[in-house]
């Protein structure tokens, strides 16, 4: 089975202070800038989303229950 989620940060404030205080493992990533961020054109795809999570409102425990809560909900019933 295959899940479309997305997830999103819909307090731009929040977003450009993650974006711009990340930290990174991979040697020799180049982090793009906040610019490059808001220029970025984003490109959805066909249908909707199975599910869209919002990383400004809910603390990561709450967004992996609600993902959880969702793909249990996609199970059929004995």
């Amino acid at each position: 089975m295959a899940l479309d989620v997305v997830l999103i940060c819909s307090d731009l404030d929040e977003h450009r202070r993650r974006a711009e205080t990340r930290q990174s493992d991979v040697i020799g990533l180049v982090k793009p800038s906040w610019d490059r961020i808001l220029t970025h054109r984003y490109e959805p795809w066909d249908v909707p989303p199975d599910l869209t999570l919002d990383t400004a409102i809910s603390h990561p425990d709450a967004l992996a229950r609600q993902l959880a809560t969702h793909i249990q909900s996609l199970r059929p019933t004995p």
